[in-house]
């Protein structure tokens, strides 16, 4: 399976929002590091 392409200004806005939906949601502070390694597994297991 490929992983989705995603531009580096798509990668910092996909971690930022799933930093704060974390936050929001789960009362989870994602730090920065770990927010980018949730972005590349969604990417990978979500690919086409």
């Amino acid at each position: 399976m490929n992983d989705i392409e995603l531009s580096q200004a798509q990668r910092d806005l996909l971690r930022d929002r799933l930093s704060k939906y974390c936050a929001e949601t789960f009362d989870l502070e994602l730090e920065q590091f770990d927010a980018e390694f949730f972005v590349d597994f969604i990417a990978k297991e979500l690919g086409p």
